[in-house]
């Protein structure tokens, strides 16, 4: 496997990825017909405009395939009503034949480590509260730093790391 920065023409594999991860990691949590109606056009369209923008970094892994297998982006915190973080961790998506091999944590690690190369020196990760995912979360000592609930009534958490503490877990 290979990881690589992400490019303009990787958009629409990245949004399939990241609507197969939302159906995913949603079923039961999101309402139904949110996940059903998840269109590959416009997340494709997202991921375009998001691929363009200089402070955001996003990564791939490509399979010996060349499937697009993982995903993790983050750039600037897009929250203004949060205080104390800089940064944000924005995606971090795998396909199902690659979690569980330590993949994700090196991904969630390296992009710690990038944002802080950026000059961020922290981050934070939403994510909702019913999501399993939380659990891989938690064990890098995160703060939780506000609770709301999203659009779809879905109850989220931001979660806060300081990116030193991050790059000092991936040192080790």
């Amino acid at each position: 496997m290979t990881i690589r920065n992400a490019k303009v023409e990787d958009a629409r594999k990245i949004a399939e990825l990241h609507i197969e991860g939302w159906r995913r990691a949603y079923d039961g949590i999101f309402p139904e017909d949110v996940l059903k109606e998840l269109d590959v056009t416009d997340w494709t369209t997202w991921w375009s405009d998001m691929l363009q923008q200089s402070q955001v970094i996003t990564k791939i892994v490509v399979s010996e395939y060349g499937t697009i297998v993982g995903v993790v982006s983050g750039g600037p915190l897009r929250d203004s009503f949060i205080s104390g973080y800089d940064g944000e961790l924005y995606a971090i998506y795998l396909a199902p034949e690659v979690q569980g091999t330590g993949l994700g944590r090196k991904l969630f690690l390296s992009m710690a480590g990038q944002l802080q190369e950026y000059g961020f020196t922290s981050m934070i990760v939403w994510l909702a509260v019913k999501n399993e995912t939380r659990y891989f979360y938690e064990k890098y000592g995160p703060v939780e730093v506000k609770r709301v609930i999203n659009q779809y009534g879905v109850e989220d958490a931001a979660y806060g790391y300081t990116l030193q503490n991050l790059t000092d877990i991936e040192r080790t």
